[in-house]
């Protein structure tokens, strides 16, 4: 299940999610691998992204404990996660995604699954950001 080239294997790879998931992965983690996705950071080409998938219940995720982790990590705590952390709710289509201890990103096809968390979290909106979902959630508010 080599990777990369170099003898890693995919299971070494998905560790460090290891302490935030209540069962041991499955042999179903769906690998991919595309471009690197910062192009500008690879002159010489060597970069790869890996996206791993698993379709799983919630109840198997620890997934505060997860979006505190991605939260620390530019403030160098442990346990702390520097991969892209996606959680996406195929039932709601919606996709939740924690960019770092300054924000998240949510979004939904329709917007109207999430017009109550813009409620409920308007204040907590950036202001550079406010025109733009409020265009969106025009006739959902």
């Amino acid at each position: 299940m080599n990777d990369d080239g170099k003898g890693r294997s995919i299971k070494r790879k998905l560790r460090n999610f290891s302490p935030f998931v209540q069962k041991s992965f499955p042999d179903k983690i769906a690998h991919q691998e595309m471009p690197y996705i910062f192009p500008e950071d690879d002159e010489e080409g060597r970069c790869k992204t890996l996206g791993f998938t698993w379709r799983c219940k919630t109840s198997y995720v620890k997934s505060a404990p997860m979006g505190k982790a991605v939260c620390d990590q530019d403030l160098g705590v442990k346990p702390g996660i520097s991969n892209r952390v996606y959680f996406i709710n195929i039932g709601k289509g919606t996709i939740f995604h924690i960019c770092d201890d300054r924000g998240c990103d949510l979004s939904a096809a329709p917007p109207e699954t999430i017009s109550g968390v813009d409620k409920r979290y308007n204040g907590r909106i950036f202001d550079d950001d406010r025109p733009e979902i409020e265009k969106r959630f025009i006739g959902y508010l």
